[in-house]
């Protein structure tokens, strides 16, 4: 209750200063007011951990003092800005009232809401298990508790963990700090995926689309795999996602402060992951369809100042290791070469749209049973409808079968073709991909999110009733993005949550088809079933997570590190040193316990052991310590050494 309390009083001042500080830019509506909130609150966070950092000062009193200085100056500008007051939300709240009188909508909201429970709990109850959490995003963050300080880890095993942008794991290294335990190193992305789906409903808004379709399509994209499996997770494709998107929404604004949030948004998303310059292009065809010449103009500026700062950590790179990106070399599992590459690897991309996670045998009756209700629906009360109407909800109601139906088919023609022109190595590309899996790490975007992919084409069919060049640019974000991630960094079977932020403005120009409530029906009857299969089959944390111990939730996915993880969390006493010489490929953020119990370093050579190390963990192939360590036993790949103490 004590970390909780703490992480509530240094996260309310830093909440209060940002809703001062949003209060003095007199933003117009509630969703501009909370995302303005949200952007200057993180922003606080980030900068007051660096200037701790310079010092060497990032601790729990430290960081709570700060907030508390924080929230005085705001509330000294507040008072010089003429103590301006929010506008009464309870016109709002009485408009949300009635448009959740539409069924679906209802229907849809609440099946969500029931979802976002489950999720609440799986992110605060259950231990962080994403591989690459514990590969890099936790650890880095847990070594920079340790030196109390951001900045470069000593002998990284794994490069990440000191070449990547750092915002997305300041927030994590922030409740770390102050709630002392890791128990709360979700909340960066359940807020970030909070955030995104307020601005998915702002964006639509804006370009006067109406509240129910504006506030449906948001609650769709925050039904789609991979976004709600990250929510409950420890990695950062939200947190830069929620930037991106409110980046947008602010660019459609018309005042000042708002180009300034816009900037201040893609900032600190050119901070938090390296593919953020995969967004420029979209944004800047957004700022040409939508705004003024001469305000394109200021943002343009304001977008070349956010960049320039956005790109502070890799200077820092260059600094360190002479190279930009920090000597990390591309992930991918295949980068463009050729001609027929040009094909084969959007192609790829496309194919891994597909899919219905969690449908495996009877699961598949969740769909049939919905399609059935809506059927049912539909003949009781017999509307009438226009043959495009009825068109679009079969389509969708069909695409979960389709997809099962024509995958496999897509998948061997794929195959068949690059092998009959001689190239197997793309031929091999994603064949070990299943439409069924679910993870926040492997998931894409369900049904729907083929769907939204392939829009661009209904929006041509349609494009006599879209008035919005906009529209277009919005619906393309998908396929554009596949281009572009073609271009720059080839294909990878992870890549899937690249396309958060795409696919979210997908979702925008979508709201337009929503007005007939068939399609609504239509969508809630997908959108509903792939949101609680897509839990229940999640690979990192399935049912059976609960009761297990932290252990063997962190090694679900990887058995040989298992042994001693488990050995180090349960045999190891609290405040021990352990040294860690393991290779690239193994994880060291289990060593540290949900305490940080453990102090851990890496030791790039068991012949050379700092002093202060009392535990040594080795992998399997590397040299030996000598005296006076002493072998404690082999857990799987790995040797264990406790140091003697001199009699």
């Amino acid at each position: 209750m004590v970390p909780l309390i703490e992480l509530a009083v240094a996260t309310a001042a830093f909440a209060i200063s940002a809703g001062l500080i949003t209060l003095c830019l007199r933003l117009r509506g509630i969703p501009a007011c909370l995302l303005a909130c949200y952007v200057i609150g993180y922003s606080e966070i980030v900068g007051v951990t660096a200037a701790l950092s310079v010092a060497r000062a990032v601790g729990r009193w430290e960081v709570t003092l700060a907030a508390g200085a924080l929230l005085a100056v705001a509330i000294i500008i507040w008072v010089i800005a003429g103590r301006p007051r929010m506008r009464s939300g309870v016109g709002s709240v009485r408009k949300l009232v009635a448009v959740l009188r539409d069924w679906p909508l209802a229907v849809l909201a609440l099946g969500l809401a029931l979802a976002l429970l489950y999720v609440g709990a799986v992110a605060l109850f259950t231990p962080p298990n994403s591989a690459d959490a514990l590969w890099y995003h936790l650890a880095r963050a847990a070594f920079w508790k340790q030196q109390h300080a951001v900045g470069y880890i000593p002998h990284v095993n794994d490069e990440r963990l000191n070449a990547f942008p750092p915002v997305g794991e300041i927030a994590v290294l922030y409740t770390m700090v102050v709630a002392g335990i890791d128990r709360f190193v979700t909340m960066p992305e359940l807020a970030a995926y909070l955030a995104m789906t307020l601005a998915v409903f702002g964006i639509p808004r804006r370009l006067a689309v109406a509240r129910r379709e504006a506030l449906f399509a948001a609650l769709v994209f925050a039904t789609l795999p991979v976004v709600v499996l990250q929510a409950s997770g420890a990695l950062n494709d939200l947190v830069i996602g929620s930037f991106l998107v409110i980046c947008v929404f602010f660019l459609l604004g018309d005042s000042n402060a708002e180009a300034v949030l816009a900037g201040l948004a893609l900032t600190l998303a050119f901070a938090t992951k390296a593919y953020a310059p995969l967004a420029l292009p979209l944004i800047a065809a957004i700022a040409v369809f939508v705004t003024p010449r001469s305000r394109a103009r200021k943002f343009a500026a304001i977008g070349v100042l956010a960049v320039i700062g956005g790109s502070s950590w890799n200077f820092l790179n260059l600094v360190e290791t002479g190279s930009y990106e920090g000597r990390v070399q591309n992930e991918t599992d295949y980068s463009l070469h050729g001609a027929v590459d040009v094909v084969a690897l959007p192609a790829r991309y496309v194919i891994d749209f597909a899919e219905v996670p969690g449908v495996r045998g009877w699961w598949l009756s969740a769909y049939v049973v919905s399609a059935l209700a809506v059927a049912g629906w539909f003949l009781w009360k017999r509307p009438a409808y226009s043959r495009l109407s009825l068109l679009a909800a079969f389509i969708v109601g069909c695409t979960p079968f389709l997809v099962i139906a024509i995958a496999p088919i897509v998948n061997r023609a794929y195959r068949a073709v690059l092998f009959h022109v001689d190239r197997p190595d793309l031929g091999i590309l994603g064949h070990d991909r299943s439409v069924f899996t679910s993870g926040p790490e492997i998931s894409y975007f369900g049904p729907l999110g083929l769907v939204l992919l392939l829009s661009p084409l209904v929006l041509l069919a349609a494009r006599r009733q879209v008035e919005q060049p906009v529209f277009f640019a919005l619906a393309a974000a998908p396929l554009l993005t596949v281009l572009g991630l073609t271009v720059t960094i080839g294909y990878g079977g992870l890549n899937g949550r690249f396309f958060a932020f795409a696919i979210a403005l997908a979702v925008v120009p979508s709201a337009l088809f929503l007005i007939d409530e068939l399609t609504r029906w239509a969508v809630v009857a997908v959108a509903l079933p792939t949101l609680g299969l897509s839990l229940y089959a999640n690979l990192e944390k399935p049912p059976s997570v609960w009761g297990e111990p932290r252990w063997k939730v962190q090694t679900l996915v990887d058995v040989p590190q298992a042994r001693v993880v488990k050995f180090a969390q349960t045999s190891i006493p609290a405040h021990a040193h352990i040294g860690l010489t393991i290779s690239e490929k193994q994880w060291s953020y289990p060593f540290f316990g949900p305490q940080f119990e453990h102090v851990v370093s890496f030791v790039p050579t068991a012949k050379s052991v700092p002093a202060e190390v009392g535990w040594l963990t080795i992998e399997t192939g590397k040299p030996t310590p000598p005296a006076p360590f002493r072998a404690v036993g082999t857990f799987g790949g790995f040797h264990v050494y406790k140091r003697e103490r001199e009699r």
